[in-house]
């Protein structure tokens, strides 16, 4: 027999905000390359069961509900050079 758990009427969607802001620059005439990036998610209603312990005449399991929340932040930085001399070129 599947026991699926109580249903729960009340779960909704996850909710998300997100903040990214980043930069690209070309200096001394394409010498230079810089790149930044900054993030940040965070994330509300995640789906979770509750730890409690039911007693088994219950019949069934606890059911899912929007409980968790989560949050990443980061950042990211490119560098890049470009030069030539003579006939050979080097780029990093």
């Amino acid at each position: 027999m599947l026991d699926t758990g109580t249903p729960n009427p009340n779960i909704t969607w996850e909710e998300s905000q997100i903040f990214d802001l980043g930069v690209d620059m070309t200096l001394w005439h394409g010498l230079l390359d810089i790149e930044a990036d900054i993030f940040y998610r965070k994330r509300e209603g995640l789906l979770a069961t509750r730890a409690t312990q039911l007693p088994t005449t219950f019949g069934a399991t606890l059911p899912s509900e929007n409980l968790n929340s989560d949050d990443a932040r980061g950042f990211e930085l490119l560098n890049g050079h470009r030069s030539s001399l003579g006939e050979i070129n080097t780029e990093c």
